[in-house]
């Protein structure tokens, strides 16, 4: 699978890129799942609908955004939001439901938006983390 049933190429990478490929299909199977079974919208990028986020998906190499090593880069992240709830409501949402998330991810605490990436070991479902 290198496409997704919810979000769009622009919605997952920044200006410019088109190849969904470049993004872990795992990362794109759990956030298909999160936009499912939560029922609202969740937003990644929203540039190619007049806003300024276009670096919370997958990130170049280049990219001046973020840390040199970051998940993003690998294309193994993702930081989101979703509408009508605050992130610390997502990552409890997630972790009620963390038995039936696809793979096993991690969460960043504290943070205003919700950073989910795959450095997960796979001992648990679900790893936090301080950023």
């Amino acid at each position: 699978m290198t496409g997704s049933k919810y979000f769009s190429f622009e919605e997952l990478l920044p200006k410019g890129y088109s190849d969904l490929s470049l993004i872990d299909k795992r990362l794109i199977a759990t956030l298909d799942w999160i936009r499912k079974n939560i029922g609202l919208p969740v937003y990644v990028n929203n540039y190619a609908f007049g806003g300024t986020n276009q670096y919370r998906g997958w990130r170049p190499a280049d990219c001046p955004v973020g840390a040199p090593f970051s998940a993003h880069k690998e294309g193994i992240a993702a930081d989101f939001t979703v509408s009508d709830m605050t992130a610390q409501e997502v990552r409890n949402w997630l972790k009620v439901r963390q038995n039936e998330l696809p793979y096993p991810i991690r969460l960043e605490n504290d943070t205003h938006w919700v950073h989910l990436d795959l450095r997960n070991g796979g001992q648990k479902k679900i790893i936090y983390f301080n950023g």
